[in-house]
């Protein structure tokens, strides 16, 4: 039996609309109709505590890598860069191990 590129996408529609059918049947009846029933007002409260974390400065792990690289890239420009083969094939053997 040969199944066209055709058929392939009309079963795809399909499945499209019976998706879009179900969500539509979850939804509440206020969801359903723009502007029905009365608006809900939702309010978020952040402690004291996650005011603090947030104005904590940790450097973010791109900023991290972006030092490590830069230092990488400048040792290897200045040929002092050295890979160490019996760390990196321990790194291999961990690797295909665990």
């Amino acid at each position: 039996m040969k199944i066209s590129r055709d058929a392939l996408d009309e079963a795809e529609a399909l499945r499209l609309r019976s998706q879009q059918q179900q969500i539509a049947q979850r939804q509440t009846p206020e969801a359903r109709t723009e502007g029905g029933g009365s608006e809900k007002s939702e309010s978020v409260t952040i402690s004291a505590l996650a005011r603090e974390i947030e104005a904590i400065d940790v450097p973010s792990e791109d900023a991290v890598r972006a030092d490590k690289v830069r230092d990488i890239r400048d040792r290897i420009a200045n040929g002092t860069y050295k890979v160490d083969s019996e760390e990196v094939a321990k790194k291999v053997i961990e690797d295909l191990l665990f």
